[in-house]
């Protein structure tokens, strides 16, 4: 029997994941954030270079900041000196100063969604946060004065409010932006693991799991003006129920499963113990941070990543969960879906797990994991802020360069004969990750030794070999992968053809 879990609208065709772990929660003792991209179009890395501007020097920021970056509303004063950001084409990653940031978006209040006089889009926001922030409070403070100035207007095909997950070298910290010029950031607690998926959850005044928050001065006086908060009632201030899209639309986002349930799956697994399943149309009163079982291993955290719900009603390998014949987990699109929405789905365009380990001022350097397509499918590459230049194949969106097609055209084929496919795809790629990670003690000590030195340029020069290597290594497997795939899946479509009972000589 299908498990019914129907959605109403067209914002289940998209949608993001993200994950905020404190450095009391991971076995390295690294603050991690990561990051399921579901947008589904090609992407490509960029490295944004440390740079000086010239006093007097404007941002201009625009409406139409993804298209043709012409609509300019405002003008932000530059700061003088702007960091080494390692991003994708459309958003930042990391800067040179250990601060990260991943985000998806979370529907708000009507009026929110294009509020007037608003012109800022979370594109901008983070990347002239990550130009100047050297914590996560100051990129938390620069976003929250940038969102008071100008508003958060949103430039997604679903117009919604947006969540930032941001981490430093000791916190973690989401930052909620509902549209218009409001704004709250609440931490994560070291010792938790923290997920959003789609919803806006924070309540800030009145969280009933404690923990400290930070907000624009107008966030209760507007809601309160908007009547969305009433004071006399003596009721906490509760920013999502006030924010949140409770004004229409259908059910709200904190009422459906597209939303709850991986958010259900994450404390699940990060708790060691299966929570109360959400429920389509009620509340899902799970926590929104959990102490884990035990300190999670990157390899933990890249498994929830490629998570489908194996082995709970809701596995999406089964036929009536949406699973292809040969158990493939992505279900079919459709809007509405009535398939469970995995973790890890078909039009996933990256993934990355950023860890703020220390880098030029410490030992350790910080990594960002950085996978193209969908996460089962494809490969975590080791890559460096710190690092002066990229791996090829990785720099390009081109459809004969770009690494994106190559992982694109893999997952791909897998999904049409998956339980014949993916298990040598995961044993590659498993190896090569375990290698990378079992080899990050070793590259510590080599930039100890180019730290001792103060060999910027050499310690620079070796990430970028070290990400160059491992890149070429993925690609290099995703090749062999791909001819394999391409001569088995030719195999079975003859055996199939040759299984197929013979046509009468009519046609009958």
């Amino acid at each position: 029997m299908r498990v019914n879990l129907r959605c109403p609208n067209a914002l289940e065709a998209g949608g993001c994941t993200t994950l905020l772990l404190g450095k009391d929660a991971t076995a390295d003792g690294s603050v991690t954030a990561a990051f399921n991209s579901d947008g589904g179009s090609v992407a490509w890395l960029e490295m944004q270079p440390r740079q000086n501007h010239a006093a007097g020097t404007k941002i201009p920021i625009y409406r139409d900041w993804r298209r043709a970056r012409q609509d300019i509303a405002a003008y932000v004063p530059q700061a003088r000196a702007t960091a080494r950001v390692l991003g994708t084409d459309y958003l930042p990653c990391m800067n040179e100063h250990h601060v990260a940031m991943v985000m998806n978006a979370c529907r708000s209040r009507r009026l929110l969604r294009r509020a007037a006089e608003s012109y800022i889009s979370h594109f901008q926001l983070m990347r002239i946060a990550l130009e100047r922030a050297r914590s996560a409070r100051d990129a938390v403070a620069i976003m929250g004065a940038l969102v008071e100035e100008h508003g958060l207007l949103d430039v997604g095909p679903f117009p919604s409010g947006k969540n930032i997950g941001v981490i430093d070298l000791a916190e973690a910290w989401w930052f909620n932006a509902p549209g218009g010029h409001e704004w709250i950031a609440q931490r994560v607690p070291d010792d938790a693991v923290s997920v959003n998926a789609n919803r806006f959850w924070l309540s800030g005044e009145g969280n009933p799991e404690g923990g400290e928050y930070l907000s624009s001065p107008g966030l209760i006086p507007y809601a309160v003006q908007q009547g969305w908060y009433d004071q006399a009632s003596k009721r906490p201030f509760s920013f999502c129920t006030a924010y949140g899209d409770r004004d229409g639309d259908g059910v709200p986002s904190s009422h459906r499963v597209y939303s709850t349930l991986r958010e259900w799956r994450v404390m699940s697994l990060a708790g060691g113990h299966a929570l109360p399943e959400p429920t389509q149309g009620v509340e899902w009163a799970g926590p929104h941070f959990v102490v884990p079982r035990h300190k999670l291993s990157l390899l933990e955290v890249l498994a929830i990543l490629r998570d489908h719900y194996e082995g709970t009603p809701f596995d999406t390998t089964r036929p009536e969960n949406g699973g292809g014949v040969y158990g493939c987990p992505h279900p079919p699109f459709a809007v509405p879906t009535p398939y469970p929405r995995p973790i890890d789905m078909f039009n996933t365009q990256l993934s990355y797990v950023a860890q703020a380990r220390g880098a030029l001022q410490a030992p350790a350097p910080d990594v960002v994991w950085f996978s193209f397509h969908s996460p089962s499918t494809g490969c975590y590459v080791p890559l460096f802020p710190a690092a002066d230049a990229l791996p090829e194949g990785y720099d390009t969106g081109d459809p004969h360069k770009g690494a994106f097609w190559k992982f694109f055209s893999l997952g791909a084929l897998a999904r049409h004969g998956w339980s014949l496919l993916y298990p040598a795809i995961r044993e590659a790629y498993d190896a090569l990750e375990r290698e990378w990670i079992d080899a990050l003690p070793d590259l510590t000590e080599r930039v100890a030794a180019f730290q001792r030195h103060d060999d910027e340029g050499g310690l620079r020069n070796l990430l970028a070999r070290t990400s160059g290597e491992a890149a070429a290594r993925a690609l290099a497997t995703c090749e062999t992968l791909t001819l394999s795939a391409r001569a088995q899946l030719a195999e079975l479509l003859m055996q199939e053809t040759l299984d197929e009972p013979a046509s009468t000589a009519d046609g009958r």
